[in-house]
């Protein structure tokens, strides 16, 4: 079965854009970098994929304002990385990016907790976004047992840190409302969970005889919200009325997802 995922509006604003993007390391007989024009609105995901060695983990640098590119714009929310110094970068990426590293990075001396709250303190307005509690919640959501909070993050295993670093790179997002039908695949459940969205405050989205979502009964959404449909009812086969809920999720500015 295939999963999608998709905005179905057309943000005014771009979230990161990049144009003209070459990046070639130092002694390099080569540019590792070869872009031209890359731009993802609010809500875009990108996969990006290829083999060892081809500038994957590059571009993200460049795009997160660790790396400079030598030639191009590389921007975030419409500021120039390029423009910036490197503290005015470090305050930019801390008040509005998330990074999980290919090896989490985690302070493996601090406590779990403590990990997860580590970005509040380079980034007031990340602090005020998140609140109290907010790493609590985050770790509950992702599902680490509460007994491993106040452990030194070192002791965990490797899933184990990959829900720490989840945690850290989503505290002081915004918060995402996630719509379900009241027979949701368990599936879905575990994605939700593993992406630290959790399971605790879905919101559920009542469903007919057939197991299809009522459109008269669907929460309240808006443009942060996921709205989860299903292309085949585990039990029924049915679909959800996809002519009707995306074209008022599309009015809302919402995210699908199509399960």
């Amino acid at each position: 079965m295939q999963r999608e995922t998709r905005r179905v509006t057309t943000p005014a604003a771009a979230a990161l854009s990049l144009h003209g993007l070459r990046f070639r390391w130092a002694g390099a007989a080569q540019d590792a970098i070869d872009l031209d024009t890359l731009v993802l609105q609010p809500g875009d995901t990108v996969f990006l994929r290829g083999p060892s060695g081809c500038g994957k983990s590059t571009l993200l640098s460049l795009a997160a304002g660790v790396l400079v590119p030598d030639a191009g714009t590389s921007a975030l929310l419409g500021k120039s990385w390029a423009g910036l110094s490197a503290s005015a970068r470090d305050r930019h990426r801390a008040d509005h990016l998330g990074y999980i590293f290919q090896q989490f990075n985690l302070l493996a001396y601090l406590s779990v907790l403590d990990n997860v709250r580590l970005p509040l303190r380079f980034s007031a307005r990340r602090a005020q976004r998140a609140g109290p509690g907010a790493a609590e919640a985050l770790l509950e959501r992702t599902g680490l047992a509460s007994h491993h909070w106040q452990q030194p993050a070192g002791r965990l295993s490797v899933g184990q840190q990959q829900r720490v670093a989840a945690a850290r790179a989503l505290i002081g997002a915004p918060e995402v409302k996630v719509v379900v039908s009241d027979v949701v695949h368990v599936t879905v459940k575990k994605a939700l969970r593993m992406l630290g969205f959790g399971v605790n405050r879905l919101l559920i989205a009542p469903t007919d005889a057939m197991g299809r979502i009522d459109p008269s009964k669907l929460p309240l959404i808006d443009d942060m919200t996921i709205l989860c449909l299903q292309a085949g009812e585990v039990n029924t086969g049915e679909f959800d009325p996809f002519g009707i809920l995306i074209p008022s999720a599309k009015a809302a500015g919402a995210w699908v997802h199509v399960d």
